[in-house]
């Protein structure tokens, strides 16, 4: 099962590489990171601060990390149909 901390930031559509190298330089590196840091408005804004962003697009970063995490989780979560092509 992948749990947040599996997943890299690099693999989240919205978070640029400036964002990426700007988080790793305080070791934050996986969407499980980002959640941990992003749970209160204190995080929020200290992780706007280090991207240099507004708390509007941090907040939509955590939402997108969020989002993928929960895909994740649906797609291993979903029982295959053998009797479905492509499933």
């Amino acid at each position: 099962m992948t749990r947040p901390n599996d997943i890299l930031l690099t693999e989240i559509k919205g978070w640029t590489l400036e964002h990426i190298r700007k988080l790793a330089r305080i070791w934050i590196v996986t969407a499980g990171h980002v959640l941990d840091v992003g749970a209160t408005p204190e995080g929020v804004r200290s992780l706007a601060e280090h991207l240099g962003i507004a708390e509007k697009e941090a907040r939509r970063l955590i939402a997108a990390t969020k989002a993928r995490i929960a895909a994740e989780s649906d797609a291993l979560e979903r029982p295959k149909n053998p009797a479905l092509p492509n499933d």
